[in-house]
């Protein structure tokens, strides 16, 4: 079973993140281990913000979204 498409597979490739809805889990995030690493690297390590936390979460499912249309 194949969980992504070709476009999705491309996507990947390209270090972007995609979104799916799985039955068993509800809505993943898929991103490539290198490009997540990057994105920790990348933000202060210091506690987040329910307001930060909430608008990355926001942007995040909001890229996905767009790149799946």
């Amino acid at each position: 079973m194949q969980l992504l498409s070709h476009d999705q597979i491309e996507a990947v490739k390209r270090g972007e993140a995609v979104r799916l809805s799985l039955p068993e889990t509800g809505p993943v995030i898929v991103l490539r281990a290198d490009a997540h690493e990057r994105l920790c690297r990348s933000y202060d390590e210091g506690d987040w913000t329910e307001e930060e936390l909430s608008l990355l979460a926001a942007q995040t499912f909001n890229d996905a979204d767009r790149r799946a249309h």
